[in-house]
């Protein structure tokens, strides 16, 4: 297992930011924090799982062929190998925790597609 994560790194993107909570060899959480109209990247991990709850707003996540619209105290879990989009659709900040487990858990284990 390798995990390259360090608790309490906070890093900007252009959708708003995201902050290591907890980090050991087995899993990673993170705070994720969506600006209203921001939305990630079109992905997919080779090597990791991911768990979103939504704590605060409101936000729509793209699943392979599918749609979901999330509230404050929803979940999602996302498989290894599934395209996925995270967007905020709403005027208000969404951020969300997100978990992470799997064999190799590092930001260079995502594939862009857009």
């Amino acid at each position: 297992m390798s995990n390259a994560y360090k608790k309490g790194v906070l890093v900007k993107r252009q959708w708003g930011e995201y902050k290591v909570i907890h980090t050991d060899e087995r899993f990673t959480i993170k705070t994720l924090t969506i600006l209203p109209g921001k939305c990630t990247s079109l992905q997919t991990h080779k090597y990791r799982h991911e768990h979103w709850i939504v704590v605060q707003g409101k936000i729509v996540v793209a699943l392979d062929k599918k749609t979901y619209k999330l509230e404050e105290n929803d979940y999602i879990y996302i498989k290894k190998g599934s395209k996925h989009k995270l967007s905020n659709k709403g005027k208000k900040t969404a951020i969300l925790t997100e978990t992470q487990q799997g064999n190799v858990l590092d930001e260079n284990d995502i594939v862009r597609f857009d």
